[in-house]
């Protein structure tokens, strides 16, 4: 049996890209998570200590998204690796980092990549 923690639509403003204007003018990014643990102990305990405490995630995240990157890819790998160095009671965790309206000559919302570690 798995439990999940969903945190969805951290948004940023921040400077990720390949092209030299995103290191400049930046963009806004959208993180989603989905953490997976066991959450049966606070689910009885009803303990801060016995689960994943998602405002430590989310400070992981945002420290993540403030040293720029050429790829999103890289970030999402960033923001893996952190989270997961820091919570052992973490077994899976899906990251999912969001380029909205980036500059390009194409009409689209956002690019996004998904990992999972």
């Amino acid at each position: 049996m798995s439990d999940f923690i969903s945190i969805k639509d951290l948004r940023f403003h921040a400077y990720h890209g390949h092209l030299p204007a995103e290191r400049i003018i930046g963009n806004i990014f959208v993180v989603d998570l989905k953490i997976e643990a066991d959450l049966s102990v606070s689910g009885k305990s009803d303990d801060l200590n016995d689960t994943v405490n998602y405002v430590s995630i989310m400070e992981l995240v945002t420290e993540a998204m403030e040293i720029p990157s050429d790829l999103i890819e890289h970030v999402a790998e960033r923001i893996a690796t952190s989270i997961k160095k820091t919570h052992a009671s973490i077994t899976a965790l899906e990251v999912t980092v969001k380029k909205q309206k980036p500059p390009l000559h194409f009409d689209l919302k956002a690019v996004e990549v998904t990992i999972r570690r």
